[in-house]
């Protein structure tokens, strides 16, 4: 009837209706269907749930409403790096670079690099009961970056690494360093023009299955080539970003380059 999911049951089976920001854990680990996914993406995304510094507990059009209470109103930034992630899992990346740039600001608030418990859903302020530096906030930014901007998932029994990131339109340049996939040690440089993707791989393992599938812009054709090689790649449209998707064997060291056609940009 809300188009929104419930928390649980009340007395007589009547479920508790009052809007929490509990499912966008499901969105997150895409165990929802993707219609009810959108749904909940599109309600927690209105004023009413989402400030400039991260997402309110309850939204400020329930009743009960407490901008300055615990947990009734009040905005985590475990719950917003919950929803960056909940966000890139649906593909909507203009909805979770702003919240994961609150994050970001966030390390700022006290000790550098130190994000609070709590702050209000109403200014961009702590609470009076928020620890001040919660390792939950602080590991929530990381996990956020990680899993979600640089779209890194270590397979290691399976020898596989995925990197799949949806970097904010201003990065041209990347650089990861001391990626483990159990005993190994991977350094990834990617670089972006208007037209073409570049992936510098160093390795000094055993090898491994990369699956690169970075957002790109545009919709038409892409070419991919490892170490000057053609390569299979494919374009996969998802619902607000296109994405371009290759899988090669690194052994020590690879140049992976995806070409966007200038058409279809």
């Amino acid at each position: 009837d809300h188009s929104y999911y419930f928390e649980g049951l009340l007395d007589g089976g009547r479920p508790f209706k009052q809007q929490m920001l509990s499912p966008i854990g499901g969105v997150s680990q895409r165990i929802f269907p993707s219609r009810e996914s959108e749904l909940v993406l599109d309600r927690v995304s209105q004023p009413a749930f989402l400030t400039a510094w991260g997402l309110r507990s309850i939204p400020s059009d329930d009743p009960q409403y407490a901008p300055d209470s615990y947990a009734h109103g009040s905005v985590w930034p475990l719950a917003t790096a919950e929803f960056v992630l909940a966000a890139l899992a649906a593909h909507r990346p203009e909805l979770a670079w702003p919240m994961w740039h609150a994050l970001v600001e966030e390390t700022f608030l006290d000790s550098p690099g130190h994000i609070p418990e709590v702050l209000s859903g109403a200014s961009y302020r702590p609470l009076d009961v928020s620890v001040p530096e919660q390792t939950w906030s602080s590991a929530g930014l990381l996990t956020a970056t990680v899993r979600g901007i640089l779209g890194l998932d270590a397979d290691a029994p399976r020898d596989t690494l995925r990197f799949a990131p949806h970097l904010p339109p201003a990065w041209t340049t990347l650089t990861l360093r001391n990626v483990r996939l159990g005993p190994r040690t991977i350094s990834l440089t990617m670089q972006r023009t208007a037209g073409s993707i570049t992936l510098s791989v160093a390795n000094d393992g055993q090898p491994f299955r990369l699956e690169f599938t970075p957002m790109i812009s545009g919709t038409g054709s892409v070419t991919g080539s490892v170490d000057g090689k053609n390569v299979a790649v494919t374009a996969q449209p998802e619902h607000q970003d296109v994405h371009a998707a290759l899988t090669t064997t690194i052994s020590k060291s690879a140049e992976i380059r995806i070409t966007i056609e200038r058409g279809a940009r």
